[in-house]
């Protein structure tokens, strides 16, 4: 394997990880987002429920 080819694999290799870094990372910022997003629309409702079952 010559050196260049080396260089190639080792950029490629590089690159690659950081390309998965970022969509690890932006996967969990979006899965924060939606869960956060769910709780602030879904608690008035369910206090609303919570309320008129418990009297």
């Amino acid at each position: 394997m010559s050196a260049k080819a080396r260089t190639m694999n080792h950029e490629a290799s590089a690159s690659k990880t950081l390309t998965n870094f970022w969509l690890v990372s932006l996967a969990v910022i979006v899965g924060l987002t939606v869960l956060s997003t769910a709780v602030l629309v879904g608690w008035p409702i369910i206090a609303h429920l919570a309320s008129k079952f418990m009297g």
